[in-house]
């Protein structure tokens, strides 16, 4: 009777850690704190991952010839063309939550993993002299993971990846090879490889008011590309062509106004978009395909500021 009241007793220990253990690993709480923050954060919200979403109709293309010495005969701009994207809304979202984050990681810690599946269509009108524009469906896919730390019952994202997004079952390959960001006079400079690479705020592009941030993406592919800029807040966004200064290299700049925040520190979306030739100037047989990274960016006072 004794030894089976030791493991009457034992077993409902057992239990007890584990639905302990459970609880501390799926606690509905935390996640819906963790999805409510990255909803709402200027690094993981809307704006972020639907950098690329224009709705525009034209490259913008004024500007940076000076600065960079884009009026040497060897840069080539992009020939005439103009598209845009519409993507369906809303767009499939979801947030995948692990509590911890890796295994032997304490509870305080999380790793969200955010994917989202934008559809809809690319519109493109490559023929001056006429007015047709090709209609070519998109199914494209982004992904992003962002670690987390717990103090005081408030998480708070300490580390993220770039936000990767291309097209599903692309019909050739694209893929970033590096982007290298210098701005003057601040003298701050990052240089990227890959988008599964962890980054701190610290380690996200950080510039200045004033400063002129030069962008040089490399790409890799089977097909010939063309770069695009994106930046600015949802209602304000602008696209600009890169300039191709070398094969399989863009170069962009521009410039952090001061009239443009009102208030620093202030965290904003950047994209480096990439999309095949055959894409822009191909007719309906040439499908959609494009490979893009979106980066926050932070304007601080002073190099050493602390990132919010």
């Amino acid at each position: 009777m004794k030894l089976l009241t030791r493991l009457s007793v034992l077993g409902l220990i057992a239990v007890l850690a584990l639905l302990f253990t459970g609880c501390q690993n799926h606690n509905p709480n935390n996640e819906d704190s963790i999805r409510t923050l990255l909803g709402f954060s200027d690094y993981t919200n809307d704006d972020q991952s639907g950098t690329t979403d224009d709705g525009t109709a034209d490259p913008q293309q004024g500007g940076g010839f000076g600065a960079l010495g884009f009026d040497q005969p060897t840069v080539e701009t992009l020939p005439w063309v103009r598209f845009a994207r519409k993507i369906e809304r809303p767009v499939p979202r979801t947030i995948a939550i692990t509590i911890p984050a890796y295994p032997g990681y304490p509870e305080t810690t999380a790793l969200a993993v955010i994917t989202a599946s934008p559809s809809g269509n690319f519109y493109v009108h490559n023929n001056p002299g006429g007015h047709i524009a090709w209609v070519k469906p998109l199914a494209d896919q982004g992904v992003r993971k962002v670690y987390l730390t717990q103090h005081s019952d408030t998480w708070r994202i300490r580390e993220m990846t770039p936000w990767n997004i291309g097209t599903v079952d692309a019909p050739y390959a694209i893929n970033i090879a590096s982007i290298r960001i210098d701005a003057r006079p601040s003298g701050l400079s990052y240089e990227y490889f890959t988008p599964d690479t962890m980054l701190t705020k610290n380690q996200l592009p950080a510039f200045l008011p004033g400063d002129s941030v030069h962008v040089t993406v490399t790409v890799q592919s089977d097909s010939g590309t063309w770069a695009f800029l994106h930046r600015g807040l949802r209602g304000h966004h602008r696209r600009q062509a890169f300039y191709q200064t070398a094969p399989n290299t863009f170069e962009r700049e521009w410039v952090i106004r001061h009239d443009s925040l009102p208030q620093v520190p202030a965290v904003r979306p950047t994209a480096f978009d990439i999309i095949g030739y055959p894409t822009l100037f191909g007719d309906t047989l040439s499908p959609y395909n494009s490979r893009a990274w979106t980066l926050p960016y932070i304007v601080i006072q002073t190099p050493d500021a602390v990132r919010p």
